[in-house]
């Protein structure tokens, strides 16, 4: 595997600065000598422990991309595919792989978390088949398999999303008497200030949800306090939903919020609160509109009916195939790779997946291919908790329009990274560009400079273009590659063009979860240039796959876009205009979902204008 330097030394400083043990973050994990070997780079850690390692620090690996051996890449992808099959109702095929999983042998793998999920899949089965009896006891055996924890210990222990979630159903399914008091202490141990907003959309939705059904369950007709409790949770599920842009029990939440609108409206007469809860309700109802059509268009309910969403796993990428795509990527010979450090043969094995290279081997490799050599990494290499939180902060003011406070927090960023590392310096490049250009400091055409010079900080702007086979680049790579081409005036639009068609007609039909996380990304630019050329149905069908992809991946990330580029071309292909109006108006309610003010005024524009 990859070099686990940085990776291991964050996890030591993130332990630290949340002010837990090395035996608590290990607890049922491995042992806390091992942890400590984990931290100071001297072991490696399969991605079943990483992710848990992660989870339990509150942090959501969905950002990641991962780096894995061809063996751990195939016990990942029969993970997926018991997820997608039990997700799409295929019980039997998804029971027979999780058989096939829970005997496979892997000696890099950790049996206890192993162990969990297979209990874990086989809970879901039976969960979607409505065979209640035993599940009780079936969530409690996956909660064992890593830690054991009573109601009353909640609080005291170290805990993932995973683990709570399983708390709770073993207290659905097994713990009637104290059902409330163990929801109530979920609800408050996510609010941990170490939990990421992603971790907390994962668990505090679903614990809401539950509240408010032992409430309609206690009270045939909840009293008014009730109600006001109820909307409070609610509305902040709903806000971490939207800052996380995810689905979970989003449903639930809005129907809810529905009945909840309802009993204010009924009962508070000219209070003045009522007409806040008139917009509110107004609000929620375009909304679950939108959201159902979105459900509508991939054939898939909206409806939470099961909870594999726990354990999807994204961004994964087996070593020997990036190996391969990336020296054909570069233009690169097996013989021009292996050059003064190892024989052909040798690198044609691994590229084969017939060698299991040593850490320092695929080091190198990666070297030589412009890529860093973390096994785990988000778009930039340090150890530094801080740096982690400040780009996740510049996003939001970025996407807020915050430019002055997100250039702020760059310079920040900047004197806390190594900029001599080609992935540093290429996010800040990039960055630096972007903040630049909206600040208006500097024109498109010297903007464009800036990003293709942070492209070429890891391969050359050529070979991507040039590229008709098979491709590898990394999500930072195609990000700047998603500027460049946004510059029309340019011959670069139809080379853009023929290149995203190609990325299309190669991946739709792969299953959706072995894309790069940042596919949809570049399938939206390519429906807004399909629609652009008047290759109208082309566009049309390109954005429902990618609305299809949020709803199965219970992501609403793209979902406005696309929902407006199938308004855009039935306007221009002269349908109803009650047909593209809905799409208009879905975008502005999803992105009011979102809180995102500069979409929702340009949507309500078209709203208005089209009209």
């Amino acid at each position: 595997m990859c070099d686990t330097d940085e990776f291991g030394k964050y996890i030591s400083k993130t332990r630290m600065s949340n002010y837990l043990s090395l035996e608590q973050l290990s607890e049922g994990i491995c042992d806390s000598s091992s942890l400590n070997r984990i931290e100071h780079g001297k072991r490696y850690a399969n991605k079943l422990t990483r992710d848990r390692v992660l989870g339990r620090l509150g942090i959501d690996g969905y950002d990641y991309e991962n780096y894995v051996s061809i063996k751990e890449y195939r016990q990942w992808e029969i993970r997926m595919e018991i997820l997608n099959n039990i997700s799409n109702g295929n019980l039997k095929e998804a029971y027979q792989k999780i058989k096939m999983y829970s005997e496979s042998y892997d000696k890099y793998c950790n049996n206890n978390l192993k162990m969990q999920f297979c209990i874990f899949a086989y809970a879901q089965i039976k969960k979607r088949k409505g065979y209640n009896r035993r599940l009780g006891k079936i969530f409690a055996d996956a909660l064992e398999c890593t830690v054991k924890c009573s109601c009353d210990m909640i609080s005291s222990k170290v805990l993932s999303a995973q683990e709570l979630s399983f708390i709770m159903d073993d207290a659905y399914y097994n713990r009637e008497p104290e059902r409330m008091r163990i929801y109530e202490q979920v609800v408050e141990y996510i609010k941990k200030p170490y939990f990421d907003v992603f971790s907390r959309a994962m668990i505090y939705p679903k614990a809401v949800v539950h509240i408010c059904r032992e409430i309609f369950s206690e009270q045939n007709i909840p009293d008014r306090q009730s109600y006001v409790r109820m909307l409070e949770l609610c509305s902040g599920a709903k806000d971490i939903l939207g800052e996380a842009k995810r689905t979970y029990y989003l449903w639930e939440i809005s129907r809810l919020l529905k009945n909840i609108y309802s009993y204010f409206l009924k009962n508070d007469g000219e209070n003045s609160e009522n007409g806040v809860a008139q917009e509110k309700a107004e609000e929620n109802q375009g909304f679950m509109q939108a959201f159902n059509e979105a459900g509508r268009l991939a054939g898939i309910s909206v409806k939470m009916q099961d909870d594999t969403y726990i354990y999807k796993e994204y961004g994964v990428y087996c070593t020997a195939d990036v190996i391969y795509k990336r020296r054909r990527t570069l233009g690169l010979t097996v013989r021009q790779l292996a050059d003064g450090y190892m024989i052909e043969r040798t690198l044609a094995k691994i590229e084969s997946g017939r060698a299991n290279p040593h850490a320092t081997t695929i080091k190198e490799l990666f070297k030589r291919l412009n890529m860093s050599a973390e096994y785990s990494r988000l778009e930039i290499v340090t150890d530094k908790v801080e740096a982690k939180d400040t780009i996740r902060n510049f996003k939001k003011k970025c996407n807020s329009g915050e430019y002055d406070k997100a250039k702020a927090l760059l310079e920040k960023l900047k004197r806390n990274i190594d900029l001599s590392v080609p992935v540093n310096k290429q996010f800040v490049l990039r960055a630096e560009g972007y903040i630049a250009f909206k600040l208006k400091e500097i024109g498109m055409q010297e903007y464009m400079q800036v990003v293709k010079e942070a492209l070429e900080c890891t391969i050359p702007y050529e070979c991507i273009m040039n590229n008709k086979g098979d491709i590898f680049i990394t999500n930072e790579e195609i990000m700047c590659l998603n500027i460049l081409m946004s510059d029309k005036d340019t011959e670069r639009a139809k080379v853009y063009s023929d290149f995203l068609q190609n990325v299309f007609e190669k991946n739709k039909d792969e299953e959706y979860w072995k894309r790069q996380k940042v596919y949809k990304v570049l399938m939206t630019n390519l429906a807004n240039v399909k629609g652009s050329e008047g290759e109208y149905e082309y566009s049309n069908n390109v954005s429902k796959s990618i609305i299809s992809m949020c709803v199965m991946e219970k992501k609403l990330t793209f979902l406005c876009e696309n929902f407006y580029n199938l308004a855009w071309n039935y306007r221009e292909q002269n349908k109803s205009k009650q047909e593209y109006i809905h799409y208009v108006e879905y975008s502005y309610y999803i992105a009011r979902f979102f809180d995102e003010d500069r979409s929702m005024k340009f949507f309500k524009s078209r709203m208005d204008e089209w009209k």
